[in-house]
């Protein structure tokens, strides 16, 4: 088995879908138990399913962020994976209360599942609710620790703000790190500021670039020591 399309199965997910009385539609999580119940059911699948698989689709599953979390995790370790849709369904922080800690779990699930695959090619993440936070730690990931991977973040909500800064730093030249000693903060800081990235940054005016402008062993992982190129593996405004 190389494909396995599993997309537009609604049943598969943990988010139910009601209208209210004045014809508004609005999506829920299940309770816990029957979402403990669809997140085992998956895990179990993405187990067994044979380690020559290449493509799985979940796209359209309504799975939510505490069964994609688990779903995703079930699929670490296989090396053959080039492929992983999980378009439109629900994941990041939706609805009125944000879902945090269930957008800061899936999160580093990806994270590490990206991180993890080295074939992977790409990993389908359109028409979601990720925002700026998490596309700062999806970029950060590619940079450093996967080499090959796109990742697909079309229609969530992301500022455009937030992609003019990204494209600031896919602009920015790679430099030798070998000899500017990664171990001393002087020199990093050094490096950054005679590249003027700080000044720019903050000329875009972007509300979540706190960690580019605080951390400056960050940007520095995404510019000068940055082991991966950037540019267009980032989708949802081309980079």
């Amino acid at each position: 088995l190389e494909t396995l399309m599993l997309y537009n199965n609604t049943r598969l997910g943990a988010m139910t879908q009601s209208e209210t009385e004045n014809g508004r539609q609005v999506v829920e999580p299940l309770d816990d138990v029957d979402v403990l119940g669809i997140s085992e059911g998956l895990v179990q699948l993405g187990r067994r399913v044979t380690m020559s698989l290449l493509r799985i689709s979940l796209g359209t599953c309504m799975l939510g962020n505490a069964v994609a979390t688990a779903f995703v995790k079930s699929l670490r370790g296989r090396p053959l994976l080039q492929e992983v849709d999980l378009s439109d369904n629900y994941l990041g922080p939706v609805g009125a209360k944000g879902d945090s800690a269930g957008t800061q779990w899936l999160c580093d699930a990806l994270c590490a599942f990206l991180a993890e695959s080295i074939n992977l090619k790409k990993l389908n993440l359109a028409l979601n609710y990720f925002g700026d936070a998490q596309v700062l730690r999806f970029t950060t990931v590619i940079c450093q620790e996967s080499p090959f991977a796109q990742v697909d973040l079309s229609a969530n909500n992301i500022t455009h703000k937030a992609w003019d800064t990204l494209a600031l730093l896919t602009e920015c030249d790679q430099k030798e790190a070998s000899t500017l000693g990664e171990d001393d903060n002087s020199s990093i800081a050094s490096s950054v500021a005679s590249m003027g990235l700080l000044g720019k940054i903050r000329a875009i005016g972007w509300s979540g670039a706190g960690p580019l402008l605080q951390d400056t062993e960050l940007l520095y992982k995404l510019t000068i020591s940055k082991r991966y190129n950037l540019s267009g593996r980032l989708l949802g405004r081309q980079l």
